[in-house]
C-alpha cells in the first residue's frame, strides 16, 4: 500500500473529483412514476485525485493516479 506523499499515511484509495455534464431523459413511466436515466456523460477536462486522509490534490492525471495505486 502507497504512502501519501503530502502528509505520509498508508493509503489504499484516492478520491476523485470530475467536472462535467450528465445528459438525462426525464419521462412518465407506465407505472406512474417519473424516471430519469442517464443517456451520456460529458467529461470536462478537469480531474483531480485528492489523498482520503489530508484531502490534498495528488495528482491530475488518471495514468499517474492508476500507477500510484498499483505501488505494493
Amino acid at each position: 500500500m502507497p504512502n501519501c506523499p503530502k502528509c505520509g499515511q498508508a493509503i489504499d484509495k484516492l478520491y476523485e473529483y470530475a467536472r462535467g455534464e450528465t445528459k438525462y431523459e426525464v419521462y412518465l413511466g407506465e407505472d406512474g412514476e417519473i424516471h430519469r436515466d442517464e443517456l451520456d456523460y460529458l467529461p470536462d477536462s478537469e480531474v483531480e485525485y485528492e489523498c482520503p486522509e489530508c484531502r490534498e490534490v495528488l495528482f491530475s492525471n488518471p495514468g499517474d493516479a492508476d500507477d500510484f495505486l498499483s505501488k505494493p
